[in-house]
């Protein structure tokens, strides 16, 4: 049951991430499901390094938004070099930086964030 809740955020923001316009997040969920889609972009280009799993880890020990936000912007920062800008990537990330969670971070729907595919960026 909470998959299938997990998917329909998902759907939403892959619709969202489509548009032309800046997605507005709705709720922490998606918020959640959206950090797990960037960090696994982030994950995607460690892998050209090192062990990718950090960074998921990394996010998941974070307790608020705004440590979450904070690493996001030094990922965004340490491979902006390899990083190909597109406007679902700037539309996404700026959706989520300035969103702030309510209540306390949604892990799961960050994993699945993270697990699913294809990616939404």
């Amino acid at each position: 049951m909470e998959k299938q809740r997990y998917r329909e955020d998902y759907d939403r923001l892959r619709d969202m991430t489509r548009s032309a316009c800046l997605p507005v997040l709705h709720n922490d969920m998606e918020y959640s499901i959206a950090v797990g889609q960037i960090g696994r972009l982030y994950s995607d280009l460690e892998k050209m390094k090192v062990s990718s799993s950090q960074i998921i880890v990394d996010l998941a020990r974070c307790k608020t938004s705004k440590q979450v936000n904070d690493k996001l912007i030094c990922y965004f920062k340490k491979y902006s070099n390899l990083l190909r800008f597109d406007d679902k990537f700037e539309r996404l990330q700026s959706s989520v930086l300035s969103w702030t969670v309510d209540n306390i971070i949604d892990y799961d729907a960050m994993t699945f964030g993270y697990h699913v595919a294809p990616l939404l960026i």
